[in-house]
């Protein structure tokens, strides 16, 4: 497994949804920077949004793996489903490149929709909370 996962310059951006370091945006809906990463992974994933040339923000700590919980999960099947082989869940490095790339590729495909949608941050905002709810 490996050991820290860090948020890439695109997620800059949504560092607002995350209730931390005295964050007291009423949008704010995600607890942890784990769960930002999570979002953004499995949102350029699904929308096979791919960044290869990832750089990495330095406003934020790297994330530990302890901070993912159950969530680690997910992140293994995406890596899984990419390269299609179990083999994958043995080298880090290559999870790592799989999970910040399409965190990456999700953060920046958010920001386009957001600047195109009329309601901008907002219309965003509410189908984030929609599927905490559902989650």
């Amino acid at each position: 497994m490996f050991n820290q996962l860090k948020l890439p310059h695109t997620a800059e951006d949504l560092f607002f949804l995350v209730k931390r370091g005295g964050n007291t945006d009423e949008s704010a809906f995600l607890s942890t920077y784990a769960q930002l990463f999570v979002l953004g992974a499995t949102y350029g994933f699904e929308k096979k949004k791919f960044d290869a040339n990832v750089t990495s923000t330095d406003q934020i700590e790297p994330i530990k793996t302890a901070f993912f919980g159950h969530s680690i999960v997910l992140l293994q099947t995406i890596c899984l489903a990419e390269d299609k082989t179990h083999e994958v869940l043995a080298q880090p490095d290559r999870m790592v490149e799989i999970l910040q790339g399409y965190a990456s590729g999700g953060f920046r495909e958010i920001k386009r929709i957001s600047e195109e949608v009329p309601r901008g941050w907002a219309q965003i905002e509410r189908w984030m909370q929609e599927l905490q709810v559902e989650g």
